[in-house]
């Protein structure tokens, strides 16, 4: 199986970690404003849904943090990026692909996101958890994917959902959802070197918009991937998120 090749030294080690962690609070930070903004403004949509329908306005359920609790989950957050930094320095993947952002394609989806808030509002307020589209095809799927995680538009069966996917989960885990993506990376390659007799194919099991995939192929230029997923939407964006990708996709 083929290792990536080591660009740490690339970058300055020192200014290099200090640019990436700079990055990725930078992200937190951002992601934390929009929850806090989109929540607000949901609140207040769904009240107005709510004196439409002549119902009463819903009381908030969010509540104050501890300090406590704030302060572990910034530790757990920068230990992660520390994990994610130190695999990208010991060669296990290229140092460039912690900076891998498109900002284009944020710029482009992210308002979006705002518009499709105002459809999430109304599902959380009637609490339609399986509403799709009329022309989504729905036949032959588990119950249990025919549903609204995030009350999303369309669940994951629309291309519309899976083009605003990526940028609504980074948001959601405060933009850290490709390094723990990249925790997969080094496990895969300690296993391949303790197995080298083994044909290098990987299987991404719910592949999703192709993310992991992405990142992979970057750290396994040689390898043949595959990637499976029960949303023919997603595995569109996936082909499409690949196509300039080096290599092939099964």
């Amino acid at each position: 199986m083929q290792l990536a090749p080591d660009f740490s030294s690339s970058l300055p080690s020192s200014a290099g970690e200090a640019a990436y962690r700079a990055l990725q609070w930078g992200k937190n930070y951002f992601g934390l404003a929009h929850k806090l903004t989109s929540t607000r403004a949901a609140t207040a949509w769904a009240d107005v849904l709510r004196t439409l329908q002549g119902s009463p306005a819903g009381a908030s359920q969010a509540g104050r943090l501890s300090p406590a609790t704030i302060a572990a989950a910034q530790a757990r957050y920068d230990a992660l990026l520390t994990l994610d930094w130190q695999d990208a320095e010991a060669g296990y993947y290229p140092s460039d692909l912690l900076f891998d952002q498109d900002w284009s394609e944020f710029a482009r989806v992210y308002p979006q996101v705002w518009v499709d808030l105002v459809s999430i509002s109304d599902r959380v307020v009637n609490k339609r958890y399986q509403e799709f589209a009329a022309d989504i095809d729905t036949e032959g799927y588990p119950s249990y994917y025919l549903q609204n995680f995030h009350h999303q538009t369309d669940g994951y069966l629309s291309d519309r959902s899976a083009s605003l996917y990526d940028v609504q989960v980074d948001l959601l885990f405060g933009g850290c959802t490709d390094a723990m993506r990249r925790r997969i990376i080094r496990p895969i390659i300690d296993l391949a070197t303790r197995r080298p007799d083994k044909t290098s194919r990987i299987l991404d099991v719910a592949c999703g918009t192709g993310r992991t995939l992405r990142m992979l192929r970057r750290a396994f230029p040689k390898s043949a991937l595959h990637g499976i997923d029960l949303s023919p939407a997603y595995l569109r964006k996936a082909n499409q998120t690949l196509s300039a990708m080096p290599g092939e996709l099964p």
